[in-house]
């Protein structure tokens, strides 16, 4: 029996063409093991193949590098003992027609700066020299606050354009 429901029609993008538009988009089910995507892994993904899925995206995160800390039992892709698990987990999606796509990232200070091989990292806010000050963008409302990341021109900088006297808008000089 087929289906008028546009959901469940087959959709095209370039050379992908995908058999209706369900999909699971990419998170993280903390389900590898020492960073693999073994058999409970493969098998969460290959039930949802199987339930008629069109694409599950894998990793909410796998992490690209060593130095960047998984924090929820993200997959550690930058290990090549992960291939094998992988096509694995590709091999099973696709006996039902469903197509595989991975989320990668480096995890950077999304994570604890104590985990892993991450070093921490220092905040540029306080040690920034006023010599950067004025490269920085004016913020839309055209104020500047300690909490803003953006500041306007010292008063000094900024005059009325000598065309313009009577206009109200402010030229940096």
């Amino acid at each position: 029996m087929t289906s008028n429901d546009p959901l469940l029609q087959p959709y095209q993008l370039k050379h992908l063409t995908l058999k209706n538009r369900v999909m699971s988009t990419s998170h993280e089910p903390a389900y590898s093991e020492d960073g693999m995507p073994k058999e409970r892994y493969r098998l969460y993904h290959a039930e949802k193949a199987k339930g008629g899925m069109a694409l599950t995206m894998t990793a909410g995160s796998a992490v690209v590098s060593r130095d960047s800390p998984a924090a929820f039992g993200n997959l550690h892709v930058y290990d090549d003992r992960i291939v094998p698990w992988l096509k694995e987990l590709a091999d099973a999606c696709h006996e039902h027609d469903c197509k595989v796509m991975i989320q990668i990232t480096h995890l950077g200070r999304r994570t604890g700066w104590n985990k892993a091989d991450w070093l921490p990292v220092l905040s540029l806010r306080r040690c920034a020299s006023r010599r950067i000050a004025p490269f920085r963008r004016p913020s839309r409302t055209g104020t500047s606050s300690a909490s803003s990341p953006t500041m306007l021109p010292p008063p000094s900088a900024v005059r009325r354009p000598a065309s313009t006297a009577s206009s109200s808008r402010l030229t940096a000089i």
